[in-house]
């Protein structure tokens, strides 16, 4: 899942923001997830790349937050506006997530790929 996502300045060419994304681990051992390749789309159209803030650990058998750091660039910028401005007349929209991310446990290492999307309200936009 995705919760408090957050808007930052423009600067520049870009926007910089930030979420959380909510991870299950069902295993009985922590996981630690080291990298993460992603872009994040809105109402199915790409408007940026995401990145892991820091290490993040998994506790097992738990759902932990993940904060993650995202980019809007200049070109996405339209199209995330464009998809924004549904909000007026709509109460939600479809966010996505696709990539990839390196985690390890156990002293063993392994790339996910994953392709989630989920359906964000103006409540968790903070609006």
């Amino acid at each position: 899942g995705v919760r408090n996502v957050k808007l930052g300045d423009l600067s520049g060419k870009e926007v910089h923001c930030t979420m959380d994304l909510l991870v299950k681990n069902p295993n009985g051992f922590g996981i630690k997830l080291k990298d993460l390749d992603a872009t994040i789309k809105l109402e199915g159209k790409d408007i940026g790349t995401i990145e892991l803030e820091r290490t993040a650990k998994l506790k097992a058998r738990e759902i932990s937050r993940v904060p993650l750091e995202f980019t809007i660039t200049s070109d996405s910028w339209k199209t995330f506006l464009g998809s924004a401005m549904k909000l007026i007349f709509k109460d939600s929209l479809k966010m996505g997530v696709s990539g990839s991310l390196k985690a390890k446990a156990l002293m063993v290492g392994k790339r996910v790929e994953f392709n989630q999307e989920q359906v964000i309200s103006k409540s968790d936009l903070g609006l």
